[in-house]
C-alpha cells in the first residue's frame, strides 16, 4: 500500500524545498537591500518581494518602485574619467547637467541633501558629485538612475601626481607635486593623506559621513560590491568606451535618444595603455620594491573592486545586447574572408 503513495510523498517533498529555498533567496536578497540601504528590514522585504530578478535588485535600491521623470546621479571619483563623462552629457543634455558639491573641498553630501537638491531645482535632470555615496536616494516624481568608474587603483596614483603638477593652484596637493618627484610625491602622500592612494575607491563607496576613514576590511569590500550591484551604469576606466556605450544604451532608454561622444576631457596621462605587467614594472623602477610593494599592498580591496566593476560591465553588455565581442568576430570574419580573396 505504501507503493501508492509514494508519488505524492515525493511531489509534497519536492514542493516543500522549493519553498525552502525560495524563502532562503527571498531572505538573502532582503539582507542585502536592507545592509546597503539602511532601511528597516520590513521594508527591504517589501522591496525585495518585488523584484523578479538580479536586474530589479537594481531598480529596488537605486529607485525603489518609484516612477517619474528620470533623474541621473553620477558618482565621480577624483581621476576616473568623470569630466570626460560629464562633458559628454553635457553635450547631450545642455542645462540639465548640475555639478552638485558643498563649499568644503572635503565635505559630504548625503542622501537627504541630494534629495533636496533635485527638489529645489525641479529642472534637474543629471547630477555629478564628488561628495555623495551610494546607494542613490529615493525621492518623490523622479525615477532615479546612478552610475560609477572604477579605475585601477596603480594607475590612478601616477594620474593625480600628473594633474596637480599640472594644475594652477595653491593647495598643499599641486605645491608637492611641483616640489617633488613621483617618489617623493608618493611618500608624501602616504605619510601626509595616505587615503588618498590607499583603497580610496572602497573608502569613496562605503563614506557616511564627512572626514570618515575607518580603517578598511573585507567587510567594506562587501558594502562596495553592494553598491555597485544596485547601480545602473558600473564599469571601468580602462574600458571607458564600452562603458559610455552601456550608458548610452541605458540613458537613451530613460531620456529619450542620447549620444555621447567619446572625448577624454581632464586627462593627466597621455600615450597608449599600459599593461599591469608594465605599469608594475616602471612603478618598482620609479619607486623601488619596498614603496612600491607597499602600495600594491595598500590597494588590494580596490582592485578587487575593480575586477567586479569589470565583470559587472561585461555582464550588463551582454544583457543588453550592446557590443558583444564574440558577435562582433563572427560579423567580421566574412567580411575579412572576402577581403582576402579579393587581393
Amino acid at each position: 500500500m505504501l507503493r501508492h503513495h509514494i508519488p505524492q510523498i515525493v511531489s509534497h517533498a519536492g514542493s516543500t524545498g522549493r519553498y525552502f529555498l525560495s524563502y532562503v533567496h527571498t531572505f538573502a536578497r532582503t539582507l542585502v537591500v536592507a545592509l546597503s540601504r539602511f532601511e528597516s528590514p520590513r521594508e527591504a522585504l517589501r522591496t525585495a518581494r518585488q523584484e523578479p530578478g538580479r536586474p530589479g535588485l537594481a531598480d529596488g535600491i537605486a529607485r525603489g518602485a518609484l516612477r517619474g521623470k528620470p533623474l541621473l546621479i553620477h558618482y565621480h571619483i577624483f581621476k576616473n574619467a568623470g569630466s570626460s563623462f560629464e562633458w559628454a552629457l553635457e553635450k547631450a543634455v545642455g542645462k540639465g547637467l548640475q555639478r552638485y558639491d558643498s563649499l568644503s573641498h572635503d565635505g559630504f553630501l548625503t542622501r537627504s541633501d541630494l534629495a533636496a537638491y533635485v527638489k529645489k531645482n525641479v529642472r534637474t535632470r543629471i547630477i555629478a558629485t564628488h561628495q555623495a555615496a551610494p546607494p542613490a536616494p529615493r525621492i518623490k516624481g523622479r525615477r532615479v538612475l546612478s552610475s560609477i568608474l572604477i579605475r585601477d587603483p596603480i594607475a590612478r596614483v601616477r594620474s593625480i601626481y600628473a594633474f596637480e603638477r599640472s594644475q594652477v593652484a595653491d593647495n598643499p596637493g599641486a605645491i608637492k607635486a611641483k616640489e617633488l618627484g613621483f617618489k617623493g610625491y608618493v611618500e608624501w602622500r602616504m605619510a601626509v593623506s595616505p587615503r588618498m592612494f590607499c583603497n580610496f575607491q572602497i573608502h569613496f563607496c562605503c563614506r557616511d559621513r564627512a572626514k570618515a576613514d575607518p580603517p578598511l576590511d573585507r567587510s567594506h569590500l562587501d558594502r562596495a560590491i553592494a553598491a555597485l550591484d544596485g547601480m545602473d551604469i558600473v564599469g571601468t576606466v580602462e574600458r571607458y568606451d564600452e562603458w559610455l556605450a552601456l550608458a548610452q544604451s541605458i540613458l537613451s532608454e530613460h531620456f529619450g535618444f542620447i549620444s555621447l561622444a567619446s572625448v577624454r576631457e581632464n586627462q593627466s596621462t597621455s600615450g597608449k595603455p599600459q599593461s599591469e605587467s608594465e605599469i608594475k614594472e616602471r612603478l618598482v623602477e620609479e619607486l623601488g620594491s619596498d614603496l612600491a610593494g607597499e602600495l600594491l599592498v595598500q590597494n588590494e580591496l580596490d582592485m578587487c573592486l575593480h575586477q567586479v566593476a569589470d565583470a559587472l560591465l561585461t555582464r550588463r553588455l551582454a544583457e543588453r545586447s550592446v557590443l558583444i565581442r564574440l558577435r562582433d568576430a563572427y560579423g567580421r570574419a566574412p567580411q575579412a574572408q572576402a577581403a582576402a580573396s579579393e587581393t
